[in-house]
C-alpha cells in the first residue's frame, strides 16, 4: 500500500511527474484526432491543413498539463484518510479499515440467506469490468473506493517509473454542483482540457463531448471512480448522470469505471456489473474494534452481553461510531437513528466543552439542543435545495434566512459561519467549501428538523419524491411512527416511481421506527406492498422482524382471503356473511409471506 513507501512527499512528485506527462500525451494525441474528425469533410489540401494546425494549437494552447498532475494528487490525498463522526482526527486508510467482501449480485435480486460466490475489493481493481459499488448507510461505500484508489500506487509500481500506470479520476457527487457541469465536463477538465474552447473550436454536442472525454480516459489508463450516485438530490440530474454513465462505459475501451451508490437507490446502469457490500464478519469486526479501541474485548463482551443489533456492528460506519460512543458514555444505543442522536449531542459537548472554544458569539451561548436544532435547520435548507457541500456564501445565505427565528443578530453572521466550520465531526472541510462529515448527519439532523413541521400534504409528496430515505429517518426519530408513516405515503397510487417507495421501505427496516400494533398502519403497508416491485425485498425482511408491524400487518390481513396469482397474491375483502368478495390490492408474494403464517395464502 501507499503508506509502506519510505516518503510520501517522495511518492507525491513521482506521481505528479508520471501523471504530467501522461497528460501531456493524452491531451495532444486526443486534440488532434478529434480536429482531424471535425473538419474530416472539408478538401484534403493546405488551407484544410492550416484550419487543423491552428485548430490544434489553440486547443493545447488553453490546457494544463499540470492539471492532471494536481487531480491525482488531490484524489491520493482523498484516498489516504478516512475520518468518520466521533474521530478526533483523521486515519490512515490502508491501516485503520479492512477489505470488505462484496456480493456479485445485488441482494434485492439474492434470495434471504443467499450467498452467491464472493468477491474481494482486488477483483475490482484488476477487473477490466465496470462496477457499480452497492451498500446500506455506514457499510464502507466510499473506504472501498478510497482502498481501490490506493492499490493504483503501490511501491512497485512507483519504483519502475510505470508509465502505463492507471491515473485514478475522482469524482465525489456531493462536492458537485451538477445543475451547473455534467459528466464529460468534470472529466475533460480534470484531465486538464478547457471544456469552453473544445466546445468552441469543434463546436462538440453533448454526445461528441462524451466521447471526447471517453478517448482522455483511454490515454490516460484512467481509473474512473464517482462516488455516492445516491447524494444527486434533484432526479433528473441523477438521471442525466446515469445515461452519461452507461454511454461513456460504451465509450471507453482501456479505461474503467466504479461508481458508488446506497443499495436503496441503486440505478440500473446498462453494462455495470453489481458489487455489492456484504456485512462485516466477525473477524473484520474484531479488526475494527482492535484498531479502534485500546480495550476491544471489554467493548466486545459488553456489546455480547447488551443483545444490540446486529445492524449496529455489521456496517464499518456505525461500528466506529458506536465504539466512540462507547468510550464516552458507557452506553450503547439500539437503533441507526439512536446512535447519530446520540453522536450528535457528544460531538457538540465535545466542540463546546473539552476544546474550550472561545464564544464569539450568540450562537456560542446557546444550550447544545439550540445548537442542534440551529444544525438541523440548516440542514433542513440544505436538503431541500438539493445541497450536500456548500461554501461560506451559502452558510451566509442560510443564516439570513434563518437567523430571526432563532433570535440572532444579523450582524454576527460570519462569526456564527465561523463556529459552525469548526464543529469538529460534524461540518469537515472538503477542497473549497464544506459538508456534514457524512451524509447520514445531514439526513439526520434533516429529518430531525421535517419531524417538528406540521408539512402539508402537498409537501409530503413533494419530500417523498425527492428525498424518500430522509423521510424514513423522519419515521424513525419522530414520537408518532404510525402516524408519520401514514402521512408519508397516504396513496401509493400517486407515486409512478417504484424505485421512491423502493428506497423509503430500504431506509425504514435499517432505522426500525418504534410502531405500535395498528391495523391501520398494516393497511398502509399492504398498500405499498401492491405498488412495489422486487426492488425492496431487503427492506420488508428487516420490517418483519419488528413485532409490531408484523403483528400490525397480520391483523390487517385478517380481513381477506387471500390467493396466489403468480409472484402476487390477491387480498378478497370478504363481505356480509362470507358471500360477497372485491378484489383490495395484488401484492408481491415475498415480502407478504415474511408477515403471514405459512398457508394463510390460498392458490387461485
Amino acid at each position: 500500500m501507499l503508506h509502506t513507501i519510505g516518503t510520501i512527499g517522495w511518492v507525491h512528485a513521482t506521481l505528479a511527474a508520471l501523471a504530467k506527462e501522461v497528460a501531456r500525451d493524452a491531451i495532444a494525441a486526443v486534440v488532434s484526432t478529434a480536429v482531424e474528425r471535425h473538419y474530416a469533410n472539408r478538401p484534403d489540401d493546405k488551407t484544410r491543413r492550416s484550419v487543423v494546425e491552428r485548430s490544434v494549437l489553440r486547443i493545447v494552447e488553453r490546457s494544463d498539463e499540470t492539471c492532471l498532475a494536481l487531480e491525482v494528487q488531490e484524489a491520493l490525498r482523498w484516498a489516504e484518510e478516512i475520518q468518520v463522526q466521533g474521530m478526533p482526527r483523521p486515519v490512515a486508510t490502508d491501516s485503520a479499515s479492512v477489505a470488505l467482501n462484496l456480493a456479485p449480485v445485488a441482494r434485492r435480486f439474492r434470495g434471504s440467506g443467499q450467498l452467491h460466490d464472493v468477491l474481494d475489493e482486488a477483483e475490482l481493481a484488476t477487473s477490466a469490468e465496470s462496477f457499480l459499488v452497492l451498500g446500506e448507510p455506514g457499510s464502507g461505500k466510499t473506504t472501498t473506493l478510497k482502498r481501490l484508489t490506493l492499490t493504483l500506487f503501490e511501491e512497485s509500481s512507483l519504483s519502475t517509473g510505470n508509465s502505463e500506470l492507471s491515473m485514478p479520476v475522482v469524482v465525489v457527487c456531493r462536492q458537485v454542483d451538477w445543475t451547473l457541469t455534467d459528466l464529460a465536463v468534470e472529466v475533460i477538465r480534470r484531465v486538464g482540457v478547457d471544456p469552453s474552447i473544445v466546445r468552441t473550436e469543434l463546436g462538440l454536442s453533448d454526445d461528441r463531448a462524451l466521447q471526447f472525454a471517453a478517448e482522455l480516459l483511454d490515454h490516460i489508463s484512467g481509473f474512473l471512480l464517482i462516488d455516492g450516485l445516491d447524494e444527486i438530490a434533484e432526479p433528473s440530474e441523477r438521471s442525466k448522470l446515469f445515461l452519461s454513465l452507461e454511454r461513456l462505459r460504451r465509450l471507453v475501451n482501456r479505461a474503467r469505471i466504479v461508481c458508488s451508490c446506497r443499495s436503496g437507490d441503486a440505478p440500473h446502469l446498462d453494462g455495470f456489473s453489481a458489487a455489492e457490500l456484504l456485512p462485516l464478519n466477525d473477524e473484520q469486526i474484531t479488526s475494527i474494534v482492535e484498531a479502534r479501541s485500546p480495550d476491544g474485548d471489554a467493548f466486545l463482551n459488553q456489546v455480547a452481553a447488551a443483545g444490540i443489533s446486529a445492524d449496529l456492528l455489521d456496517r464499518p460506519l456505525f461500528l466506529n461510531q458506536l465504539v466512540t460512543v462507547f468510550e464516552t458514555t458507557g452506553s450503547l444505543p439500539e437503533r441507526p437513528v439512536d446512535l447519530t442522536r446520540q453522536l450528535v449531542r457528544l460531538l457538540l459537548h465535545d466542540w463546546d466543552e473539552q476544546r474550550r472554544v472561545a464564544r464569539r458569539s450568540s450562537y456560542s451561548d446557546f444550550d447544545n439542543e439550540n445548537k442542534k436544532d440551529f444544525l438541523a435547520e440548516f440542514a433542513y435548507r440544505l436538503t431541500t435545495l438539493g445541497r450536500a457541500s456548500f461554501d461560506e456564501a451559502e452558510l451566509l445565505k442560510i443564516y439570513d434566512e434563518i437567523y430571526a427565528q432563532f433570535n440572532l443578530p444579523r450582524r454576527q453572521a460570519r462569526q456564527v459561519v465561523r463556529e459552525i466550520e469548526s464543529h469538529i465531526g460534524i461540518i469537515v472541510e472538503v477542497g473549497d467549501g464544506f459538508q456534514f462529515s457524512h451524509y447520514t448527519m445531514q439526513e439526520y439532523l434533516c429529518a430531525d428538523n421535517i419531524s417538528r413541521r406540521r408539512p402539508t400534504n402537498d409537501d409530503m409528496v413533494g419530500y417523498m419524491q425527492r428525498f424518500p430515505a430522509v423521510m424514513a429517518v423522519t419515521v424513525a426519530v419522530s414520537t408518532q411512527p404510525n402516524r408519520w408513516l401514514l402521512d408519508c405515503v397516504g396513496e401509493p397510487r400517486r407515486f409512478k416511481d417504484p424505485q421512491v417507495l423502493a428506497s423509503f421501505i430500504s431506509r425504514l427496516g435499517q432505522e426500525r421506527p418504534r410502531f405500535s400494533e395498528d391495523t391501520n398502519l398494516g393497511n398502509a403497508l399492504l398498500r405499498v406492498m401492491a405498488q412495489v416491485d422486487a426492488l425492496s425485498l431487503g427492506g420488508w425482511e428487516r420490517l418483519s422482524q419488528i413485532a409490531m408491524v408484523r403483528a400490525s400487518v397480520a391483523s390487517a390481513c385478517g380481513a381477506f382471503d387471500l390467493a396466489r396469482h403468480g409472484d402476487r397474491v390477491a387480498l378478497m375483502r370478504r363481505g356480509a356473511g362470507q358471500v360477497r368478495r372485491t378484489e383490495f390490492a395484488r401484492v408481491l408474494a415475498e415480502p407478504l409471506e415474511m408477515f403471514v403464517s405459512p398457508g394463510t395464502i390460498g392458490e387461485a
